[in-house]
């Protein structure tokens, strides 16, 4: 998507349209599949989840949070695994019109320039601080309480988790 000057969007009605979008064109959506098994053929992939099988030429891993679990049943990228954070975002409350109209960015810091905390305007009207970022006890814990045991176990055997923790230790004093 090519945005020249910033932009703020509804992003589950953006991926409905894009989804849409992608139907019209003949792709097969869809959701709430775990996949299960990834097998390569000489012309084609097929994706084994728990209900069904799919058949597909082209196979485009986007797979958020999971996606190094479909990438190493391929045999694909074994050194690397997804360890899952959270960012947590304030909203402003202030009376009269809105303190800012877009977004507000720091300068990147040079070591994480991914990082940082910001002012988003949302599509409602509200404005957002963050986000922090918080280590997750769960690719899927959305909140404090939210706990994967299997998630947390694959973390904590990894040596790149304990690599990125040492490397990166003076950013999170």
């Amino acid at each position: 998507m090519f945005s020249p000057s910033g932009a703020i969007v509804d992003s589950q009605k953006l991926t409905e349209a894009v989804s849409r979008e992608a139907e019209q064109a003949g792709v097969t959506v869809a959701l709430g599949q775990e996949v299960v098994g990834i097998e390569e053929g000489a012309s084609a992939v097929t994706l084994k989840t728990k209900n069904q099988k799919f058949m597909t030429t082209l196979l485009i891993n986007c797979a958020g949070l999971h996606a190094d679990r479909l990438a190493h049943m391929m045999g694909l990228g074994l050194d690397f695994l997804i360890a899952p954070f959270r960012g947590e975002y304030f909203v402003v409350s202030c009376p009269g019109p809105p303190i800012i109209r877009s977004m507000v960015y720091p300068v990147p810091h040079s070591k994480v320039p991914f990082l940082g905390v910001h002012l988003t305007r949302t599509v409602s009207g509200s404005v957002l601080i963050g986000p922090n970022a918080v280590p997750a006890f769960g690719r899927e814990a959305y909140h404090w309480g939210a706990v994967s045991p299997r998630d947390v176990l694959e973390m904590i055997r990894h040596k790149g988790f304990w690599n990125a923790l040492i490397k990166n230790r003076e950013l999170v004093k």
